[in-house]
């Protein structure tokens, strides 16, 4: 493989095109988002160098050129996961290049910095790009593993906030996020004492993802409404569509298998006598995050409905979580490069 960067070529209209390098941090232009049209080909990109000021979140816009940025097109954000890197939504930047969506990408500090503040800069962000950089009032934002996370939480500051109007309609699809979160010490009570002497040996990016972190439980003396609730205790108005996939193998983040099938008893307690789901907080996380999904209503009315005739069972629960939460091939990062997955991801963008 040669180690020459990649270049672009123009066209001028004579005989010889010129051809020149891309730099690996793209184009200088100050009329677009941060001040700077970066290349579709995101393998040079030292996110570090791409952060705002204090390490906060920047989108991006890609291109090519500096001019390469159209401001009427609809939105299409591309996040990836902890401990992960731009390089890795490469896949979907190669899906959606000539696609109706003019591209971003968010870069951010997944490992040092809070998750919640994460998720507040991107919420910070929409709206700047909204009032200054797209006339557009339609974005799609796929998040992968904690870019899920990061996502709804920015949708849920958005919300508290009273922002999510700017945009008209608004499509998030998460692929194989832990909705479930990590075993590990709450944030409160005799827990929260050993929490305290524990986070100064935790990195930042993994502190909020602990099932019982105030993330995913909220805390009732918070001074802002995105916090004061659980990250799946929101409800999201009926212009924020939301679906989520996951990958076949949990390799890195959990098969959601594994939280799938002891909620399906308690599912079909759920539907048929209106018992409250109960379990660990992982267990409890997962099914407000599912509930929290576009698909919800339907599948919550058609199990209601073979309940009212005593024929529902878990057999029919679980197919029907397959077909709304679908699996694809491969394991938490490789699954982003399956074909079934992508076209599964332009249907529902082009649905919305």
């Amino acid at each position: 493989m040669s180690d020459d960067p990649p270049s672009i070529r123009l066209r001028t209209g004579r005989s010889n095109d010129v051809v020149l390098p891309v730099p690996a941090h793209g184009w200088r232009n100050p009329r677009v988002m941060n001040g700077r049209v970066l290349p579709l080909n995101l393998d040079r990109l030292r996110e570090n160098e791409l952060l705002r000021e204090r390490g906060r979140g920047a989108l991006r816009p890609l291109g090519v050129g500096r001019n390469g940025v159209d401001r009427r097109k609809p939105v299409l954000i591309l996040i990836h996961g902890i401990d992960g890197d731009p390089i890795n939504m490469q896949p979907f930047v190669n899906c959606f290049e000539k696609s109706r969506f003019q591209l971003y990408i968010l870069c951010y500090d997944d490992h040092g910095r809070r998750t919640k503040k994460n998720g507040d800069d991107l919420a910070r962000e929409l709206v700047t790009l909204k009032q200054r950089f797209t006339t557009s009032s339609e974005v799609a934002i796929i998040g992968h593993s904690l870019g899920g996370i990061v996502t709804r939480r920015a949708l849920n500051t958005l919300c508290g906030s009273r922002q999510l109007g700017l945009y008209q309609r608004i499509t998030f699809l998460a692929v194989d996020t832990p909705w479930h979160g990590y075993p590990g010490p709450s944030d409160s009570g005799i827990s929260g004492f050993f929490m305290d002497l524990a986070r100064p040996f935790m990195a930042d990016g993994y502190e909020d993802m602990r099932a019982e972190s105030t993330l995913f439980q909220g805390d009732s003396g918070a001074d802002n409404s995105a916090d004061r609730v659980g990250l799946g205790d929101v409800d999201l108005p009926a212009h924020v569509r939301v679906h989520y996939a996951f990958a076949q193998r949990g390799d890195v983040a959990q098969d959601y298998m594994e939280e799938m099938r002891p909620l399906l008893g308690q599912l079909l307690r759920h539907f048929s006598q209106a018992h409250p789901i109960e379990g660990s907080a992982q267990l409890i996380n997962f099914y407000k995050a599912l509930r929290s999904a576009s698909a919800w209503p339907m599948l919550a009315a058609s199990s209601r409905q073979l309940a009212a005739m005593q024929q529902l069972s878990t057999a029919y629960i679980l197919q029907q979580l397959l077909l709304h939460f679908p699996r694809f091939a491969g394991g938490h990062t490789t699954v982003l490069r399956d074909a079934a997955l992508q076209g599964h991801a332009k249907r529902l963008l082009a649905a919305s």
